[in-house]
Formats: C-alpha cells, structure tokens, sequence
C-alpha cells in the first residue's frame, strides 16, 4: 500500500499539489522543485501514517549540462565511477523519510562529464550474505565496478548478479535486490 500511495503523490500530473513542482505566481508557470524539497515535502506528508517510512534517493539530471542533484534518505549511497578514476561514494544517509518531523535534507551536487556513471542499488545488495552470514557488502561492490570499470552497463550488471549469486552460493536472495545504473554520454 505504502507504494502505491508513493506513486500517487510522485506522479506529476496528478494535481497541482505535486511536490515534483513549485507554482511560480510570477510568471504563471510550474518549475521542477529541488530534490531536498520534493524529499521534506514527502517527508512532512508521510508524518501522519502509521508506521509508513521509507527509504528513497530522489534526483535531477540536466542531460545538456551533465549537472546532477541527488537527495539521499536513507537509502545506501550512491556511487560515481567516473572515466579514469576510482569509484566515489557519494552522501552519508540522510534520513529516512516518514520516521522523524522536521528533517532536513540536503541536495548533493556533482558535474556529469563524458562517460561517468552512477549507481544506484537496494541494500539487498551489499548485505547479500554468505552461507556463513557474512555480507557483500559496499567493498566488493566497488571492487566489482573497478574491475568492470571499462564494460558496458549491461555486462556490469550480468557480473553483479553473477557475483552475488556465486557469493550467496545459489540465485535466491533474503532482501529485495535492486540496481540502476545509468552513463552519461
């Protein structure tokens, strides 16, 4: 239910009470508000369900500039393999959005060049455990896109799974499991 109610408030054209845009009385038109506002805005209008929080990284790509802003509430932070250099972990958290009033989020700025690329990923991922309980974790997963650093996305992604199932030692998985990446070109 908790989705489903997520998708109504997030769809755009729903109603001009969308905190995907700002109404400028100014000059008449809507603008895209700011990840960190869209985020306390979910974040104010989740406060009076029960028991309904949630993760979430909510951002913006110019595909002209390459200009990025990604907020961050609790969801695992993404990471930037950019062409030429190792993979950055971006954000430390945030909040999750629902749990507490009054959070403050902060938008994270970062230039897109020429074939960097961004992953997004569930904890599904990094606390993948072993047959004796240890985790994947954030560290094999920055290995796995060092090491895949010049494959195309979709070969990055096949080698992930490979490697989590081969770690996990079969393809079922405990936690949802979920991956974005994407390449700015």
């Amino acid at each position: 239910m908790l989705s489903v109610s997520l998708s109504r408030v997030l769809n755009p054209e729903s109603s001009h009470s969308s905190p995907l845009k700002r109404y400028n009385a100014a000059t008449g038109t809507f603008e895209i508000a700011p990840p960190a506002h869209v985020v306390s805005e979910l974040n104010q209008r989740f406060q009076s369900k029960d028991d309904q929080y949630f993760t979430m990284i909510y951002g913006l790509l110019d595909t002209r500039t390459g200009q990025l802003g990604l907020t961050q509430a609790g969801h695992p932070s993404p990471i930037l393999p950019r062409r030429g250099e190792d993979p950055r972990v971006l954000g430390d958290g945030g909040g999750l959005v629902g749990l507490w009033k009054g959070m403050e989020y902060e938008t994270l700025h970062e230039q897109m060049n020429p074939g960097d690329r961004l992953v997004l990923y569930s904890d599904g991922i990094t606390e993948c455990a072993d047959a004796g309980g240890v985790h994947f974790g954030e560290e094999r997963l920055l290995d796995h896109l060092r090491a895949q650093a010049q494959e195309p996305l979709a070969r990055i992604t096949a080698g992930l799974e490979w490697a989590m199932e081969t770690w996990r030692g079969g393809s079922e998985f405990a936690d949802d499991v979920s991956l974005l990446t994407l390449q700015f070109d």
